[in-house]
């Protein structure tokens, strides 16, 4: 027996029972139940409307964020600082200020980073991780020259530190500082970056500053090409530097190179 004729037998025995019911009640009851029925016909569609209308409210409120839960994030990383600070006083491990510099410099408190950092190179001076988050946080604090001492010691001792990433870094702080010839020398040491669309941009600046326009330009370029095959965790930087990138290009196609 097929599953519809199953399905049909069924419907036909509920409206059976329900005739059958229906017969063995009063007129009164009859009435009653023909009332109650029409009440529920006149009432679910409110229902199901006031159910749509809360459903797209609360949907709007999840897809908003507001200042209050805005506000809840910071107050929570705040915690997590003073955690972090109460444990590193609590025992001043390299461990606990390691951690506790590390998440400074996420967070961009770089001042406290700093100060994190030299205390933990305070007990341990050649730990390379502390020397290359010290150079980071007084790069991005300001101190341009101490950054970049530090991070040529850092690249000394390790020039692969980060993946490569180490001479990016130092490349940056050396064209803040207006050295964009040991810029480019740094840049052009490292072989494990290429392809990224920071490496390229740095590089392209850097020519730029040295009034070298057509090759600039060619680095420009390739940050566009970088920018989009770029991995999911750095897309967002790419395709900021991407955006940089077009305006310059714009700004400067029209100028000869020397």
């Amino acid at each position: 027996m097929s599953r519809r004729l199953l399905l049909t037998c069924f419907v036909l025995e509920v409206a059976l029972a329900g005739l059958i019911a229906a017969y063995s009640l009063s007129p009164t009851k009859l009435l009653v139940l023909g009332q109650m029925i029409h009440g529920m016909v006149t009432v679910i569609p409110l229902l199901i409307l006031s159910g749509c209308i809360i459903l797209f409210i609360t949907l709007l409120s999840l897809a908003r964020k507001s200042p209050d839960q805005e506000q809840e994030n910071l107050t929570e990383e705040t915690r997590a600082v003073a955690d972090l600070q109460s444990r590193a006083k609590f025992n001043p491990s390299a461990y606990n200020l390691y951690e506790l510099a590390s998440f400074c410099l996420k967070t961009s408190r770089y001042q406290a980073a700093v100060k994190t950092f030299r205390d933990l190179l305070f007990l341990e001076p050649d730990r390379t991780t502390a020397q290359y988050g010290l150079g980071i946080a007084l790069f991005r604090s300001g101190s341009t020259d101490e950054s970049i001492s530090v991070l040529t010691r850092v690249r000394e001792a390790d020039p692969h530190h980060d993946y490569g990433l180490i001479e990016i870094r130092l490349a940056e702080a050396l064209l803040r500082g207006k050295k964009s010839k040991e810029a480019l020398f740094t840049l052009d040491q490292n072989q494990d970056c290429i392809g990224l669309a920071e490496f390229h941009f740095l590089r392209g600046q850097a020519l730029e500053q040295l009034d070298r326009n057509k090759e600039a330009r060619v680095e420009l370029r390739r940050v566009l090409e970088a920018a989009a095959t770029a991995p999911s965790h750095r897309k967002e930087k790419d395709r900021h530097l991407a955006q940089l990138a077009r305006e310059v290009l714009l700004t400067k196609a029209d100028q000869p190179s020397p």
